[in-house]
């Protein structure tokens, strides 16, 4: 078990649980709290409102510290989530990439992209597969590929559901 590095809980990165790509944190909450320098408020977490990763539409995400189901929440609505699944494997794929979003400082290789992923795909997520997966996205210039260093990145502003979805 880890520590949060926001609120101090214990908690365990597992299939079972929506946090592998947020390391060190106990959910999206916690990873987006310490971004802004959130703090309790009377004992209690205030509730966050963050962008939709796939319409962009602005303080559209309820995320709650309290509720374990919005915890980790990406899309605003039902509707925005399959907009994004509607392509074949494009959801498995976003959850391959999301650690190229949420890090954009930071160059990954395909092994290390496997190591977010390992407690979160039933599908094969071998390096290999992670390569092959998002080849096409490197190819459609979504993510960015160092042929030297073999490393991938995500250069763009926008959230990378949004632009997924121009291809899907």
């Amino acid at each position: 078990m880890d520590r949060c590095d926001n609120c101090k809980v214990m908690y365990v990165t597992a299939s079972a649980y929506r946090n592998h790509c947020y390391q060190g944190y106990c959910s999206r909450y916690c990873f987006e709290a310490k971004k802004i320098n959130l703090k309790q408020v009377d004992g209690k977490w205030p509730v966050q409102w963050l962008t939709c990763d796939v319409c962009c539409t602005e303080e559209s995400v309820h995320v709650t510290y309290y509720q374990a189901t919005r915890k980790n929440a990406r899309f605003c609505s039902k509707v925005c989530y399959e907009r994004l699944n509607r392509g074949k494997r494009a959801y498995r794929q976003f959850q391959y990439m999301l650690p190229l979003q949420l890090y954009q400082n930071k160059s990954f290789t395909s092994k290390e992209l496997a190591q977010y992923n390992w407690t979160r795909m039933i599908a094969s997520c071998s390096a290999g597969s992670i390569a092959g997966s998002i080849r096409k996205w490197v190819a459609r210039g979504i993510i960015t590929y160092d042929s030297e260093s073999k490393q991938y990145n995500y250069p763009h502003p926008e959230p990378l559901a949004s632009m997924m979805i121009k291809y899907i």
